[in-house]
């Protein structure tokens, strides 16, 4: 079994997490910014109440997960949204997706959310069924809305 390890990514990781954060990016289809890739990164990881992990493997980083609290007018507290899930392909079915997921939670928890929340592109099943797997639940209740300029 190979050995992995998770911590929480710092300012000084941002050269590890942006190959990892681009290739997300690609995976989405976003169309390539390496000066803003970088900017953006480099502040989320100078904000305390953003949580970032960075998965190693002998060193090297193979995935990360990044969330941001959001306030909630129905639970009357916050939630942590979990924006971004990543594993390299030669790191993937080895665990790492399931500890990042472990990892998010348990930040968010230790920061007092209420709960945790995701998005997922409609045709990203095997992501869908890993969600599943781990006791994430579809929501039925809420559609999600966007409106960009």
């Amino acid at each position: 079994m190979t050995e992995f390890h998770l911590r929480r990514a710092g300012p000084d990781e941002l050269a590890a997490l942006l190959p990892l954060f681009q290739a997300y990016r690609d995976f989405y289809r976003c169309p390539a910014d390496a000066a803003g890739c970088a900017n953006y990164l480099a502040q989320r990881l100078a904000e305390p109440a953003t949580g970032i992990a960075l998965a190693t493997i002998a060193g090297a980083a193979r995935g990360f997960v990044q969330l941001f609290p959001q306030p909630s007018s129905l639970s009357l507290g916050t939630s942590y949204y979990l924006s971004d899930l990543y594993v390299a392909p030669e790191a993937r079915r080895l665990g790492l997706a399931a500890a990042l997921l472990d990892w998010a939670r348990h930040f968010a928890h230790a920061q007092g959310a209420r709960g945790l929340s995701l998005e997922t592109a409609r045709d990203n099943h095997a992501a869908q069924a890993l969600y599943r797997r781990l006791g994430w639940r579809l929501d039925e209740h809420f559609l999600t809305f966007r409106h960009e300029d």
